[in-house]
């Protein structure tokens, strides 16, 4: 994927193992892209690529480069990357940009699925909400494929490569631009049927006809929820999300809502009241964090002014760490938490296979009388509840709370029915997996 005449060899959160392999091929440059958490793992591996290879010259890239005083390796890409390492090998950042096949394996529970391809139309975000490294890092939006027709041929060069006809289009709201996505639609609907997910926020989705975008593919949207007491522009009114995820669920889409808390105004009352906000929506997958003060971001500038900053190793710059001193709560109160609610998550909407099987019965449901394409959705559907069903009687072997696998699981058989043979082979499958699991612990 890299876009320079030069051929560096490129490692994205590579292992020790693939780094050894491809340093002992004495290459003139070497890029390593990473992230903060990412800081002792690629100190190590700069010390490895000059005691195998002195002479090969280390570039750097990705958000490890928002650490202020950062200076491993012998070069640092700073922001959007392409252009960025252009400059570093004196080439034209302008120079038109090639999308590189993005191929990736798709598994449940470990069991192959076959593959699925990412397309990058664009990086960066707009938004610029205080906390996060995205804008940060990049500064301002970058694009890429500039059309619906580029985003398009992009699918199209990856699709005799993906098995399960799956896209991620990484793009941090790709329905803020209307024009564009309706021009994308009307060319899915034209071609070869595939499935999509994407980030965008909830204001931009409620612009649409959601059918549409349903018979165009949209499966997994992913939607980020930020408190009440801050606007960042990007919530609307409880009632117009409420409508906006029901009528999502009840197409069959799977929408993952992510949230942050622990804002030094939030009491730990405030906090549930969010989560639990969250969990009333019921969608197919929740994502809790807390709040950090990332390098790079203006958050951790006011926090490190005010004092606010907890002193963590760059291993722990993560969700699920404090790095906000809060007025109230210790950091481990905070951490503990964040536990705590995750767990009312899982206790109150079960495990996420079964969130899904559920919206892909209502999706089922909706859309089994359809015609065309739609009709063509709900065989998806049918056939993603096929294969979940076995996981779902494993689960209602296993957790406390079974009732809800069960009648989920009966409810399939009723509505769409089974392979018995192959559901019994996948179970044995997973049982097997899951005693392995319990030998290792």
């Amino acid at each position: 994927g890299v876009q320079t005449c030069a051929l560096p060899i490129l490692l994205e959160y590579p292992d020790l193992e693939e780094l050894v392999r491809a340093i002992k091929r004495k290459p003139e440059r070497l890029a390593i892209s990473g992230n903060v958490v990412d800081y002792e793992k690629v100190e190590e591996m700069i010390q490895i690529a000059k005691k195998l290879s002195p002479k090969t010259i280390v570039d750097i890239g990705g958000p490890i480069n928002l650490i202020e005083g950062f200076d491993l390796g012998d070069n640092q890409i700073k922001g959007e990357g392409i252009s960025g390492y252009r400059k570093v090998l004196g080439e034209n950042p302008e120079a038109p940009i090639t999308h590189p096949l993005l191929i990736k394996k798709s598994s449940i529970a470990g069991y192959p699925l076959g593959t699925h391809a990412v397309i990058v139309p664009a990086v960066g975000c707009n938004m610029s909400c205080d906390f996060c490294n995205n804008p940060a890092f990049y500064g301002k939006k970058f694009t890429y494929l500039d059309s619906a027709q580029a985003i398009h041929e992009t699918i199209e060069k990856h699709l005799p490569h993906v098995t399960d006809k799956g896209f991620t289009i990484f793009d941090e709201n790709l329905l803020a631009n209307k024009e564009l996505v309706d021009d994308l639609t009307d060319l899915l609907l034209e071609s070869e049927p595939i499935h999509f997910r994407s980030f965008r926020t909830a204001n931009s989705l409620a612009n649409f006809d959601l059918d549409r975008l349903v018979a165009a593919g949209l499966r997994q949207p992913w939607i980020s929820r930020e408190t009440s007491a801050i606007d960042y522009g990007k919530n609307p009114q409880d009632s117009e999300f409420d409508n906006l995820i029901h009528n999502l669920r009840s197409r069959g889409v799977q929408v993952i809502v992510s949230m942050v808390i622990g804002f030094e105004h939030q009491s730990f009352d405030d906090m549930e009241r969010d989560v639990d906000y969250l969990i009333s929506l019921e969608p197919a997958f929740i994502q809790l964090g807390i709040v950090g003060a990332l390098d790079g971001t203006r958050l951790r500038e006011k926090c490190r002014q005010e004092g606010k900053l907890v002193d963590l190793p760059y291993s722990k710059h993560r969700l699920t760490s404090c790095s906000i001193k809060h007025p109230k709560y210790s950091p481990t109160q905070i951490e503990d938490f964040l536990v705590r609610m995750s767990h009312k998550v899982y206790n109150e909407l079960g495990h996420p296979i079964v969130r899904a099987a559920r919206i892909s019965l209502a999706g089922y449901e909706r859309y089994k009388h359809e015609y065309g394409i739609l009709s063509l959705r709900a065989g998806e559907y049918a056939n993603l509840c096929r294969l979940v069903h076995p996981m779902l009687g494993f689960l209602a072997r296993h957790e406390e709370n079974n009732d809800i696998y069960t009648r989920t699981k009966e409810q399939i058989v009723k509505d769409i029915g089974v392979n018995r043979v192959n559901s019994l082979a996948f179970r044995t499958y997973l049982e097997i997996r899951y005693q392995v699991q319990k030998l290792k612990r």
